[in-house]
């Protein structure tokens, strides 16, 4: 009787009180996940459309589409306070020098880039990242199709010119080319038209 005891009171009964801790604990993270699922997703939410605001400025409503042509992929379209179409916005990625480079593009309705945020880099700190700065991105604005980067030190680049970073090339390339992409997109969406 006494080894029967024994058994129970090394090993059935520690079984018995870590399942019940699993369990409860378990009950636990259920229920904080339930209590937060939502606030996250809002989060979420207020946290993609304040970056489609930026590169779609006069964008109020943004209502998600998918394009199933030759390409797939899935861009929003921007509404104005009074519904009118606006323009669009295009995520889009390409490999840096660090990992990817991934893009917002606006672009209104004749095809012409209203603003471009980068979402995501793994870029080099200092030197990679200064893709996401002012200084860089807001040469886009006002820029079509046909995107091409030029040196730094290039002091006067023509209309659809860029002047990449100096020492960060491979970031500065896959900016442009996600933006290009973007806008391949876009042409894509009206036909081949623009």
């Amino acid at each position: 009787m006494k080894k029967n005891n024994t058994v129970f009171a090394k090993i059935i009964k520690p079984t018995i009180v870590l399942g019940l801790i699993c369990f409860i604990t378990a009950l636990m993270l259920a229920l904080v996940n339930s209590i937060t699922k939502e606030p996250i997703k809002a989060q979420e939410l207020a946290r993609e459309n304040e970056a489609k605001q930026l590169v779609m400025p006069e964008g109020v409503t943004f209502v998600e589409k998918e394009y199933s042509g030759n390409k797939h992929f899935i861009y929003n379209e921007a509404y104005d306070q009074n519904d009118n179409l606006v323009g669009y916005i295009f995520k889009n990625g390409k490999h840096g020098y660090g990992g990817p480079v991934i893009v917002n593009v606006g672009v209104d309705p004749t095809g012409i880039i209203t603003g471009v945020k980068a979402l995501d880099l793994s870029e080099t700190p200092g030197i990679g990242t200064k893709v996401k700065e002012p200084a860089f991105t807001d040469q886009f604005i006002g820029k079509t199709r046909g995107l091409k980067a030029v040196s730094a030190n290039n002091p006067n680049p023509s209309d659809n010119q860029v002047q990449a970073i100096s020492g960060a090339t491979t970031s500065s390339n896959a900016f442009i080319e996600a933006v290009q992409k973007s806008l391949e997109q876009f042409s894509l969406i009206c036909g081949g038209n623009k």
